[in-house]
């Protein structure tokens, strides 16, 4: 891209309140350049190596507001923010674990209400609590991103 880079394209988003969804395709897989990239909300980080093979999928996904990373970032992402299934229902409440458990499932605010016979604002504020209490980046989608890494360990809980 002539002049800018994908990041900054994506902090100028950011920055400016831009409703658009990101994807970055990188040959560049440290996790410093990863991390930026989630502070700025992007949606899906693909590697250059994988892109023929995953970025349909990744679209895909995006689409439907759920984050995609590649398969070696997802791996580290894992190893930050895992938590074990014990510790997890430590920290949350029996409501806490189903918005996340919902949220995993891709479900908007608007669905987890009506599932859970809630307001929105309702199921905001257990978000906003859950984010507290995993410790999560403020950012939009990082607790969507982490209920989507960590899908197959909410369903055992």
């Amino acid at each position: 891209m002539p002049y800018l880079t994908g990041l900054d394209v994506a902090e100028h988003c950011q920055k400016n309140a831009l409703e658009t969804k990101i994807i970055l395709i990188t040959f560049d897989n440290e996790e410093a350049l990863f991390d930026k990239a989630k502070a700025f909300n992007v949606y899906g980080y693909i590697l250059k190596e994988f892109a023929i093979e995953e970025i349909e999928h990744c679209i895909e996904h995006v689409k439907r507001g759920e984050p995609y990373f590649s398969e070696e970032i997802a791996s580290y992402l894992n190893s930050k923010i895992k938590y074990t299934n014990s510790g997890l229902a430590e920290v949350l409440t029996k409501t806490e674990m189903k918005v996340v458990q919902l949220l995993a499932d891709s479900n908007t605010n608007t669905d987890l209400a009506e599932i859970l016979n809630s307001s929105v604002r309702t199921i905001e504020k257990h978000r906003s609590n859950i984010v507290k209490k995993l410790q999560l980046e403020k950012s939009h989608n990082a607790l969507v991103l982490w209920a989507t890494l960590n899908k197959e360990s909410l369903k055992n809980t």
